[in-house]
C-alpha cells in the first residue's frame, strides 16, 4: 500500500471541499495541461487558465462548439496570438503575448456579435483586454475593452457603438 503525502491530502482535502476545481495541479496556469480537461460537449482547453475562465462562465457561455485553438491578431501592427474557444453565447481568448500573457477573457452575448461582425481577433479590435463590466448603471450599458478600441452595448436602445482608438 503506498502512502500519501501531507501535501496530497491536503489537495485532496481542497478538491473534495470544493475550494479548488479538480483539474487545477494537472498543469500550471502559464503552460499546457498534461491532460485535456473536458469544457463540456466533448470539447477540450489546452490551458489550465481557459478551464479557470470556463468554469467562472460556464452558465452563460453555454455548450462548447470546438477545441480550444491557437488564433493570432492579424490586423496590421497587431502582433497578439493565443487560444480561444468558441460557446454557444460566448468565446473565451487566453493571451500569450507579453505584456498579458496567461490572461483570459471571455466575450459574451450581444458585445460577442458585434466582435464577430467586426472581424473579432483578426480585425482592427485585436484581442480582447478584460471581460466586460458595466459602463453606465442607470443607462443599463456595458463595455469591453479590446486592444484598439472598445465595444459599447445599451440594453435600453438595443444597439452597439464600436469605438477605435485613435479615431
Amino acid at each position: 500500500m503506498s502512502r500519501l503525502s501531507l501535501t496530497q491530502i491536503a489537495i485532496a482535502a481542497l478538491v473534495i471541499s470544493g475550494l479548488i476545481p479538480v483539474a487545477t495541479y494537472a498543469g500550471s496556469p502559464l503552460s499546457p495541461f498534461t491532460h485535456s480537461p473536458d469544457v463540456g460537449n466533448g470539447h477540450k482547453a489546452i490551458y489550465q487558465s481557459t478551464w479557470d475562465s470556463w468554469s467562472r462562465h460556464r452558465l452563460v457561455l453555454g455548450k462548447a462548439q470546438m477545441d480550444e485553438a491557437y488564433v493570432k491578431a492579424t490586423a496590421p501592427g497587431l502582433n497578439t496570438y493565443g487560444t480561444a474557444i468558441r460557446f454557444d453565447n460566448g468565446i473565451i481568448f487566453r493571451n500569450n503575448s507579453a505584456p498579458r500573457k496567461g490572461e483570459t477573457s471571455a466575450v459574451l452575448g450581444a458585445i460577442m456579435q458585434k466582435y464577430d461582425e467586426v472581424g473579432g481577433a483578426h480585425g482592427r479590435l485585436g484581442f480582447p483586454t478584460g471581460d466586460s463590466y458595466i459602463h453606465d448603471v442607470k443607462r443599463h450599458t456595458k463595455a469591453q475593452n479590446f486592444e484598439r478600441g472598445q465595444i459599447y452595448w445599451s440594453q435600453l436602445a438595443q444597439g452597439y457603438v464600436v469605438h477605435y482608438f485613435g479615431e
